[in-house]
């Protein structure tokens, strides 16, 4: 495979887990509402969806990771910076710039779900929360 194609099959990967995830903040909504419902039905499958999703977004972070492997040293270790939250500025090579784009995208959509997250488990759990303050 040549360089260029692994750094396009890297992008397409990068904009499956974008769509991943973003379907995990839809779920992560339905597990809120199903929590205020106090559906146990409705969070018991909204809880086994998300974790499905989860696994694909899992399986793209894995072939992402393979693919990456491929590159020569130096290619691998710019792509890796890349995919970070705080990625390198002053890329000019649009493959590369594609990559960041998208990755910044998962990382905003990811910290929404935290968020989400941290309302409905302060609001469960209480005091035995997981994220305390």
């Amino acid at each position: 495979m040549e360089y260029s194609e692994i750094l396009l099959g890297i992008i397409r990967l990068l904009q499956r887990k974008y769509n991943i995830i973003s379907e995990i903040l839809g779920l992560t909504k339905e597990l809120g509402e199903a929590i205020s419902r106090n559906d146990q039905v409705s969070i018991q499958m909204v809880l086994e969806m998300r974790k499905e999703e989860m696994d694909k977004a899992d399986a793209c972070d894995k072939a992402i990771s393979l693919m990456t492997n491929c590159l020569p040293r130096e290619e691998g270790d710019l792509v890796r910076s890349c995919l970070k939250p705080d990625a390198p500025d002053g890329i000019q090579k649009n493959d590369y710039r594609k990559i960041i784009e998208i990755s910044e995208n998962i990382h905003s959509v990811i910290a929404r779900c935290v968020e989400i997250d941290k309302v409905m488990n302060r609001r469960v759990a209480g005091a035995a929360s997981y994220y305390t303050d």
